[in-house]
């Protein structure tokens, strides 16, 4: 899955309370 506030450098697999999971 993508979130919408990936950094382009690292992609991350979701977004929990506002927090990039990598």
């Amino acid at each position: 899955m993508k979130c919408e506030f990936c950094i382009k450098t690292e992609p991350c697999m979701e977004l929990i309370n506002g927090t990039l999971l990598p």
